[in-house]
This record gives structure tokens, sequence and C-alpha cells, in this order.
């Protein structure tokens, strides 16, 4: 019976009815309290119905055994960025990767929170780590994270290093070329190669008011 409603809430949820996804949804994990693929499809109509807070009560108490639970953890994730729970995010990355070191992914986050939230030493050490492991992972997007830390905190030289090794890397990434063209001049320094990226940057990137 949990598996029909389920049915019918998924309908539902494909026909952007939410509130009667929720109905369902919610009379399915009373028959079945750890039917978790139905805890996501619920999670994800309380997220459409602006009901964050529910949805993160649907998440809680995550089995890390689970097969879902990678899926069910970054939702858990998009629900305490929505709700501003910014300390509660960081704590659980750290927590997630300490106990799993080697999801990158969730390792370069953990230091983009860093960074946003202006703790560019511990963003900047984690980004260190990521990039000096021996991965397949393309570095360039986590040298541009590093390098923006690294001048947030005016070191300068080791920021500039890294912005121009993620142009090494990828040549076109107009962001990258902005940043380090802005960087230039606003130090009044190689001031023809500032004002070519910004073109270049502009030709990628026509529409971006960056």
């Amino acid at each position: 019976l949990a598996e029909v409603f389920y049915n019918i809430s998924s309908w539902y949820f494909s026909n952007d009815l939410y509130k009667y996804s929720i109905f369902f949804g919610k009379l399915s994990t009373r028959l079945r309290q750890n039917f978790n693929s139905m805890k996501i499809l619920l999670a994800g109509s309380l997220s459409q119905m602006n009901l964050e807070q529910l949805g993160l009560q649907e998440l809680d108490k995550l089995n890390y055994k689970n097969i879902y639970y990678l899926k069910m953890f970054k939702m858990r994730l998009a629900f305490l960025e929505k709700l501003g729970k910014t300390d509660l995010f960081i704590d659980e990355i750290i927590s997630f990767t300490s106990r799993f070191p080697n999801e990158i992914e969730m390792r370069v986050l953990l230091a983009d929170k860093y960074r946003q939230t202006k703790k560019y030493e511990q963003a900047i050490k984690i980004y260190t780590q990521v990039i000096e492991q021996k991965s397949s992972l393309n570095k360039s997007n986590i040298l541009y994270s590093r390098g923006i830390s690294y001048e947030r905190i005016n070191r300068w030289n080791s920021a500039e290093k890294d912005f121009k090794t993620s142009l090494n890397l990828n040549p076109e990434d107009p962001y990258v070329m902005n940043y380090l063209a802005y960087s230039w001049l606003d130090r009044e320094i190689n001031i023809p190669k500032a004002l070519k990226l910004l073109i270049r940057a502009v030709e990628i990137e026509p529409t971006d008011a960056y």
C-alpha cells in the first residue's frame, strides 16, 4: 500500500500538483517509515512548496549505509543553504568529509562555503589539499577559487599564480580572465594585458554584466 501511495504521489509530482503529492507521500511514509525513495520525492515536493523546514525534517537522521544516502544528504544541504543555516551546513559537511575523505566534491563544497563566509585561510587549506591530491578532477576552477581567497587576504603573488595556472588549464574561461584583469587594473599593472583579457572575456560572454 505504501508503494501504491508512492506511485500516486509521483504522478501528482510529475503534474506539478505538489500539495497532493505531499498528502499521499505522508501517507506512504506513515505506512513505511524507512521508505527512502518516498522521502526523496516528498522532500522534493516540499521544496517546490517552499516548505524547506519540513523538507529538512524528512531528511533527518540519515543512515550513511543507505544506498540513497548521498542523494538525500545533498538535498539536506540544499535545504540548509536555502534556510541560511550556515553553521549547521558547515558542521554537516565536516562530519561527512571526515567519514568519506575521498569525496572530493564535498570537500570543495566545504572550501567554497568557507570562502563565501570569508574564512579564507580555512578555504585555502582545503583547496590546497584537493589540488595536491592526484585525481582526474579538473582543477582550473579550484585554482580560481583559491586565487580569489588569496587575493582577499592580500597574498597577491599567490593569487596571481593561481589565476595564471587556471588560465593555462582552461584558456577560455572568461571569469578567470575578468578577475585577473581587474586585479591588475586595481594595482595599475599589466594594463595592456588586462585590456586584452577583458575584450576576450566579453567576446566569450557578451551578455554577462560582469
